[in-house]
């Protein structure tokens, strides 16, 4: 069920999946896919905010590593904008 409403009148209308697959003329699957996206990207978002409140970044991970030069541009721009690791960052990092 999706419930949209109107910024200016604050009206709320519910949909199911196959009619907002009608409306957006894509197939019910894909909404499915966008759901299971938002969905990832919403647990994210919480673990961000629970290591960000409990001061826990994991940086550690990044500093044993003896060669630096095989991380990700994300994990280096989680550094330069002070932002925990994500627990998927650390499992990579544990890799190397």
């Amino acid at each position: 069920m999706f419930t949209i409403e109107y910024q200016i009148t604050h009206n709320k209308i519910q949909y199911g999946k196959d009619h907002l697959s009608a409306f957006l003329n894509i197939e019910v699957n894909e909404i499915d896919a966008v759901i299971n996206e938002l969905d990832k990207i919403d647990y994210e978002l919480d673990e961000l905010l629970w290591k960000t409140e409990n001061n826990e970044y994991y940086y550690e991970y990044y500093e044993r590593l003896p060669d630096k030069t095989v991380v990700s541009e994300s994990i280096i721009k989680h550094i330069e904008m002070n932002v925990p690791f994500l627990d998927r960052q650390i499992n990579r990092l544990n890799k190397h």
